[in-house]
């Protein structure tokens, strides 16, 4: 994964100029799932499990380097760290409308590993038409 942000500037007396990279390699590997719950004539729910192991092999450090606009020595800062292994959850329930083309989903999603969490709750609308 890589995430490169171009470089910004701020003005003002304390205006800033930063810029930041961060450059990570890691695998996963788990188990994914899917079972319907209800299905009918052109309804389906079911629910989604992705359980992994992720193993970061190279940096878990986010780091930007800012500098004052009026000058001065630049300097950095680290951000929050992602875990160097983790467990990896994906729960979700899928809900299905094809004769409408409507998709939904609900899920939550975390990350938990060493002393990083990292939990959220997802939702996802989509609708296909012609």
């Amino acid at each position: 994964m890589t995430t490169d942000s171009r470089r910004w500037q701020e003005a003002g007396i304390a205006g800033l100029t930063g810029h930041n990279h961060f450059d990570t390699f890691y695998t996963h590997l788990g188990l994914e799932q899917a079972m319907p719950l209800y299905q009918a004539n052109d309804k389906l729910i079911s629910e989604r499990v992705m359980l992994a192991w992720r193993h970061a092999y190279t940096g878990v450090y986010p780091l930007s380097t800012f500098a004052f606009t009026s000058g001065g020595n630049p300097f950095a800062i680290q951000g929050a760290p992602i875990a160097k292994d983790a467990l990896v959850m994906d729960l979700g329930v899928d809900a299905t409308l094809p004769h409408k083309g409507l998709n939904m989903r609900l899920a939550y999603i975390g990350q938990v590993g060493g002393q990083v969490q990292d939990h959220g709750l997802t939702g996802r609308v989509s609708w296909q038409f012609d």
